[in-house]
């Protein structure tokens, strides 16, 4: 061991990423085991599997056989911090039966996304594809109009067809004068209203 051996060098979060990944892959497929014994104990399999994983590796960097300055105590508690916390994430994914699954695990790791307003607007299935994924990069903002384009080229923002705004989606579809005809006429062959003065109301 190298007197220079730092709490908080690199390496240490490689000991803490390595003995977590194998702790959290391991009890994953222990978790599809067809022993129900190992299937609830996974993780003290994972733990088990990553604390050996971290031995191992302690000595061969004490061997040599890694680019390393050799094994030393606080590489041994960094792969145990990093097993704790596997330990931890996959506890707290468990639901009050006991039941783990790494989907559940994931979901509470990264938390619960909240589902956008216009996602049942977007995908559902009345609307064909092309129009599906046109109004999803509308809703996300990511549509290719002259005024997002401008970022990347040189070229005149102005609308095409009456040329004194700035094309950008909310011009594109809620003020432009030639789309608003365009609009006036087709909700007659449907049946609806599309007069609006936002995309939100208008989906």
């Amino acid at each position: 061991m190298e007197n220079g051996d730092d709490w908080y060098a690199m390496d240490k979060l490689y000991h803490v990423l390595f003995c977590f990944s194998i702790a959290v892959i391991t009890s994953a497929f222990a978790g599809w085991a067809r022993y129900p014994f190992i299937r609830r104990r996974r993780i003290w399999v994972g733990s088990i599997v990553s604390l050996a994983a971290g031995a191992a590796k302690e000595v061969a960097d004490e061997l040599g056989f890694f680019k390393s300055a050799g094994a030393s105590s606080k590489d041994a508690v960094a792969d145990v911090f990093g097993i704790l916390i596997a330990a931890l994430i996959l506890r707290l994914g468990m639901d009050r039966d006991g039941d783990y699954t790494p989907a559940k695990g994931y979901i509470w790791l990264i938390g619960e996304s909240s589902k956008p307003v216009w996602c049942d607007i977007v995908w559902n299935k009345w609307s064909i594809p092309k129009h599906q994924f046109n109004y999803w990069l509308i809703c996300k903002g990511r549509l290719q109009t002259k005024q997002r384009l401008s970022k990347l080229l040189s070229l005149d923002t102005c609308c095409s067809f009456r040329g004194y705004n700035v094309e950008d989606v909310h011009h594109l579809f809620c003020i432009c004068t030639f789309a608003m005809e365009l609009l006036s006429i087709v909700p007659r062959w449907v049946g609806t209203d599309l007069n609006a003065n936002s995309l939100q109301r208008k989906g």
